[in-house]
């Protein structure tokens, strides 16, 4: 099966390559997919089995947000900016 899932080259990477192997209870494979999975999505949009392929495509959506946080270390006690008041971090 060929695939374009339309991702640039990123840096860090959008996927990772991840191998899941199910065992029975004498440690014989029962099943096994490997795929590329995104950071912190538990699912495979792009895989494969000893039996099927799968890929997905032109998946355009907001996938990275950034935040600029203030912080101040006073005395020994950091903290962060929030809502004009400082906080504490926990």
């Amino acid at each position: 099966m060929a695939n374009d899932p339309h991702v640039g080259s990123l840096i860090p990477s959008l996927f990772y390559v991840v191998e899941l192997v199910l065992l029975h209870d004498n440690n014989t494979v029962r099943h096994r997919v490997l795929g590329a999975m995104p950071d912190g999505m538990p699912t495979f949009p792009l895989g494969v089995t000893e039996y099927i392929a799968w890929g997905s495509t032109a998946a355009y959506v907001d996938n990275k947000d950034v935040y600029y946080e203030t912080i101040r270390n006073d005395s020994g006690r950091v903290q962060y900016l929030f809502k004009d008041e400082w906080k504490d971090f926990r």
